[in-house]
C-alpha cells in the first residue's frame, strides 16, 4: 500500500479518521461508528480500506494530522530532548554528512507544544505537523487497531527579497511512545519536495541531500534533516509586473509504504485557516523589476525614526500625534497603522489614486516656500483622504517630506510591499519615544 501525503497548504478533505494516539496496546476494539464521531482534529484526515477475500473483514489504514496538544507526556519529554540542541544549531543532514541544516530560531520550534510562530517575519514561513498513522481491521462493525505510529515534521522556508530562490528545510521526529503492532518499527517512504513532485508552473526544487524522490525510514526515536533549494517557476519568473503565489504548493510529499495491501491514500496536510499546516510565500516582479520572494502573510512595519534620521522628525511628530492623541488634540478616530488597537494601511500603487488622495488632503492647505503638505494615512495607501474621511494633514519642511518619501520607497522595495499589501506604521520621536 502507498499512503500519499502532501505536507502543504490546500483544500480541506473531511474523511473519517482516528482522533488520538493509542500508546499502550497494539490491538484495541471500539464500535465502528465511533471512528468518525470522535474525530475532533481541526486538520485533515483520510482513511481507505480494502476488503479481504472472505468479504467479512476490511483492512484499513489512516493518516491524520493531529493537534500538537495530543502529544503524550512521554512524547513531550522525547521532543524536549531532541529540541534541546535548540534552533539555530547546525544539524547534519540525512544521507549527506557534509551538509548541515540550521533550524531558524524565529520559528520557535523549541518553545514547546503550541509554541510555533508560523509567520515570524517577512522572509520566513514555518510549519509544524504532528501525524497519527493507524492500521486497523473492521469485522462485523467492530474496529480492531493493529498498529499506530506518531511522527512530527517541522518545515520552514527562508526567502530573500532579491532572489527568486529560497531554502526549504525539514526535520522529522519519530516518536517511540505510541509505536505499536504493525507499525512498532515505524515505516518507510519516498520523500520529495512538492515543488519537485507537483510544482509545475509554480516552483522547482533541487534536493541538497539525496535526489528526489529519496528513500526515508521513519523509526521510533529517530530524527532526520533534509533541505532543498527551490525556485520560482511561475508568472513572476517570466513576466514583468506579475506575481507567483507559492501558498498551496510549498511542502513535501510522503509516499508511504504501509503493511496493508491494495490501498492508496492521498492526504494533503491542509486545514484551511489553520496557522500551522503549510508554508506560505509569494514571489513578484511588481515591487522591483527583478524577481524576489517574501512571506506575504507577515505584516511588516514602516518606521519613521527621527532619532536616527533627524530630517524626518516633523513627519514623525505628525504621525505620532495622529496615532496617540485624542481627536480633540489632533489624533485620529482610527489608530491607523497601530497593531492591536488600530488598523493596518494597505498600499495603493495606482498613480491616479495617489493624486486623488493628495488633492483631497492638501488642496486647501496654504504653504509657504520650502514647506510641504504631509498627510496621514499616506497618499500611497487605500486609506488615503480620497477614500477615507478620517485623515490628518500637517505642514512640514520640504526636506522632511523628501526624507519620508525616501524611507517609504525603500521600505516598499525591501519588503516587497505590492498593491493591497498591509503594513503597520511606527513613529519615533527625537527622544526615542515611539507611537507604539
Amino acid at each position: 500500500m502507498k499512503l500519499h501525503i502532501l505536507v502543504m497548504a490546500a483544500t480541506t478533505i473531511a474523511v473519517a479518521g482516528l482522533a488520538a494516539p493509542i500508546a499502550a496496546h497494539a490491538e484495541t476494539s471500539v464500535p465502528a461508528g465511533s471512528v468518525a464521531s470522535v474525530n475532533k482534529s481541526p486538520a485533515v484526515a483520510e482513511t481507505k480500506c480494502t476488503t479481504v477475500a472472505s468479504g467479512q473483514t476490511d483492512l484499513c489504514a489512516s493518516m491524520q494530522a493531529m493537534p500538537m496538544s495530543k502529544l503524550t507526556s512521554a512524547q513531550r519529554i522525547q521532543r524536549a530532548q531532541v529540541m534541546g540542541a535548540g534552533a539555530g544549531t547546525a544539524r547534519p543532514a540525512t544521507e549527506s554528512p557534509a551538509l548541515t541544516v540550521t533550524l531558524p530560531t524565529q520559528c520557535d520550534f523549541t518553545a514547546g507544544i503550541g509554541g510555533l510562530d508560523a509567520n515570524p517575519d517577512r522572509f520566513t514561513s514555518c510549519a509544524d505537523t504532528f501525524w497519527l498513522y493507524t492500521t486497523y481491521e473492521v469485522t462485523d462493525g467492530v474496529i480492531t487497531i493493529t498498529g499506530t505510529f506518531n511522527f512530527e515534521d517541522l518545515q520552514w522556508a527562508s526567502y530573500s527579497a532579491t532572489s527568486s530562490t529560497w531554502e526549504h528545510g525539514l526535520e522529522t521526529l519519530g516518536y517511540e511512545t505510541g509505536a505499536t503492532g504493525t507499525l512498532e518499527d515505524g515505516f518507510s517512504a519516498l520523500l520529495q519536495s512538492n515543488c519537485f513532485f507537483d510544482g509545475a508552473g509554480i516552483c522547482t526544487a533541487t534536493s541538497l541531500t539525496t535526489p528526489d524522490p529519496q528513500p526515508v525510514d521513519i523509526t521510533p526515536h529517530s530524527t532526520s534533516v533534509f533541505e532543498w533549494t527551490e525556485q520560482d517557476a511561475g508568472p513572476a519568473s517570466t513576466t514583468a509586473g506579475s506575481d507567483t503565489i507559492l501558498s498551496g504548493t510549498l511542502g513535501v510529499v510522503w509516499d508511504v509504504t504501509a503493511p496493508v495491501p491494495g490501498i492508496a491514500i492521498d492526504v494533503p496536510n491542509a486545514a484551511v485557516g489553520s496557522p500551522t499546516t503549510g508554508l506560505d510565500g509569494r514571489c513578484d516582479t511588481i515591487a522591483t523589476r527583478t524577481d524576489g520572494c517574501v512571506n506575504d502573510l507577515f505584516i511588516p512595519t514602516l518606521t519613521y525614526n527621527s532619532r536616527s534620521n533627524p530630517l524626518v522628525g516633523p513627519v514623525a511628530r505628525h504621525i505620532y500625534t495622529a496615532q496617540t492623541a485624542t481627536p480633540a488634540n489632533g489624533g485620529l478616530k482610527t489608530k491607523w497603522g497601530v497593531p492591536a488597537s488600530g488598523e493596518p494601511l494597505n498600499r495603493d500603487m495606482s498613480a491616479s489614486d495617489q493624486r486623488a488622495n493628495r488633492r483631497a488632503a492638501c488642496s486647501k492647505v496654504r504653504l509657504r516656500p520650502g514647506t510641504s503638505c504631509d498627510e496621514y494615512p499616506l497618499a500611497t495607501t487605500y486609506e488615503g483622504a480620497a477614500f477615507n474621511s478620517d485623515f490628518s494633514v500637517f505642514v512640514v519642511p520640504t526636506s522632511a517630506n523628501d526624507s519620508q518619501g525616501g524611507i517609504t520607497g525603500s521600505f516598499y522595495g525591501s519588503n516587497r510591499v505590492i498593491d493591497d499589501d498591509a503594513f503597520w506604521v511606527r513613529a519615533i520621536l527625537p527622544n526615542g519615544t515611539a507611537s507604539w
